[in-house]
């Protein structure tokens, strides 16, 4: 059941893109069945209004058409109506404004339409309501190119990425709680670079939303948009690197910038992402670069993506209260040598997969020469993983000489492979650490191990850690509730009387097992 829910329907997308300027006549009582149809098309400079109390209707299969420069407004009380497989294109330049009271209905299959130059003050006014909830933004605002001073996107308008859109140091740009920002194709994606900051702090009644234009009409999907992207400069195992997407490098050799800020990350959803800009290299809904531990990142949700949901390269980021639901590939992903923390993490691999091999976490240090250093080494708390799919692989998958310390975690679920592997003997050389971990039920083994490690080496460096145990049980609440520690285990304190995700995230489902 979606707990904030902030989909619009095709209303919006038609009151935003055009006004329908076919007008169906009314005839008196008198008349008969037949109802006169009028087709207007309107050319450059054109002005169409109506008065109080107007009533448009168009009807099936109706193309309206209108130039450049072309302004439409409706009075207050004005009523308008699309029939089924209505085709609405704007031109240039063209202002829609809507009075007081004005309801706009549009039927099935509503295709709408613009050109819009990517310039300055691009916007397209409209009052938005959908599905029972209000919004207050009351223009879409399109951006493209580079962010290099101080900027603002405020609350009061949907903020469109077109193309890449790059924040280049010592810029910050500035998100208000309560925005929205969309990208409408693979190629639209905002990058902080290297030196730039974000500083998008959300609050639990108004998250910030990073989502795709399609979703604003109802139809959001996965990979509609490509992601968010933050380079910073901390240290990496690689050194300089060069990102798939940003316009610079990431991270160093040297451990003097791991202090580093990239600036405020709080209540964000960030929804239908992920684009492959070449082979092997992809979008994910959050990317993290070089990272610092100054930059705060905290109650985030990454909701189906085509790729993976936060993927980190090297750094010192830390997260906190991280929801990752419906993953395409792998929900968690670090490599490079990350050395941060993540606390109270609720994956969830859902149906939507895109891979051959979803994993809810996938664990690299080094695949070129795993003994590098800083090998990657996390610390991760109150982790919660689940699956509903066959097809999803392994619940942990730590390999090229990754460590972790994992402790107060739960692992279950329907998937193919276990749900904890080590893969290369230069991962089972660095020793992970397991504390208060349960392993539950669903997977095709607790313990599986690959090129080099026996399941048996994996299971024995698992024993080795503190107050682990397997389980047969599928339901993470039941697993949390039946421990006995001083702590609970889990994303979720299963004595609370809510959970940290209500209110802000766009939806919590529930696993199929547990419903």
């Amino acid at each position: 059941m979606s707990i904030f829910n902030y989909k619009l329907s095709n209303t919006l997308a038609t009151i935003m893109f055009g006004t329908a300027l076919t007008f169906t006549g009314c005839g008196s009582d008198d008349d008969d069945d037949t109802t006169p149809t009028t087709e207007v098309e309107t050319g450059e400079n054109t002005e169409v209004e109506t008065g109080e109390n107007t009533e448009v209707e168009t009807g099936e299969n109706t193309e309206v058409e209108t130039g450049e420069n072309t302004e439409v407004e409706t009075g207050e009380n004005t009523e308008v109506e699309t029939g089924e497989n209505t085709e609405v294109e704007t031109g240039e330049n063209t202002e829609v404004e809507t009075g007081e009271n004005t309801e706009v209905e549009t039927g099935e299959n509503t295709e709408t339409e613009t050109e819009v130059e990517t310039g300055e003050n691009t916007e397209t006014e409209t009052e938005i309501s959908s599905n029972g909830y209000e919004f207050s933004q009351t223009a879409i605002q399109n951006v493209s190119g580079e962010i290099t001073e101080d900027t603002t996107w405020t609350n009061d308008k949907v903020w469109q990425l077109s193309g890449s859109v790059n924040v280049i140091a010592p810029a910050v740009l500035t998100i208000e709680a309560g925005t929205v920002v969309t990208g409408a194709n693979g190629a639209d994606y905002l990058a902080i670079n290297t030196g730039a900051k974000i500083h998008a702090e959300g609050t639990a009644e108004s998250p910030i939303i990073f989502t795709s234009l399609q979703d604003l009409a109802g139809q959001g999907a996965v990979s509609q948009w490509g992601g968010l992207t933050i380079l910073g400069n901390a240290q990496s195992n690689k050194g300089t690197s060069v990102y798939e997407a940003g316009t610079q490098n990431f991270a160093s050799e040297s451990a003097d910038a791991n202090g580093e800020s990239s600036g405020v990350l709080k209540y964000v959803q960030i929804k239908y992402t992920g684009f492959e800009v070449e082979a092997d290299k992809e979008l994910n809904g959050l990317s993290l670069a070089g990272v610092g531990s100054g930059t705060e990142i905290d109650h985030i949700e990454v909701y189906v993506g085509g790729d993976d949901g936060i993927e980190l390269w090297g750094g010192t980021a830390n997260l906190s209260h991280v929801a990752i639901i419906g993953a395409g590939d792998d929900s968690l992903d670090w490599t490079d040598g990350w050395t941060g923390t993540a606390d109270h993490v609720y994956i969830h691999q859902t149906e939507n997969v895109t891979s051959d091999d979803p994993r809810g976490i996938e664990a690299d240090s080094n695949g070129d020469n795993p003994t590098l250093e800083p090998i990657s080494n996390p610390t991760i708390s109150n982790m919660t993983i689940v699956a509903d799919d066959e097809n999803a692989q392994q619940g942990i998958l730590l390999r090229r000489g990754t460590s972790a310390s994992i402790s107060n975690s739960i692992v279950v679920g329907s998937r193919e492979k276990s749900c904890l592997e080590f893969r290369d003997s230069a991962t089972l050389d660095t020793q992970p650490i397991f504390e208060n971990v349960v392993l539950g039920g669903g997977c095709s083994a607790h313990f599986g191990g690959d090129d080099g490690v026996e399941a048996d080496g994996v299971q024995n460096q698992f024993e080795a850690g503190t107050n682990n145990s397997v389980s047969d049980e599928v339901d993470p609440m039941a697993i949390a509730q039946s421990y006995e520690g001083d702590d609970y285990i889990g994303a979720f304190d299963p004595n609370a009387e809510s959970k940290w995700t209500d209110g802000w995230t766009h939806e919590f489902i529930q696993p199929k097992f547990v419903q």
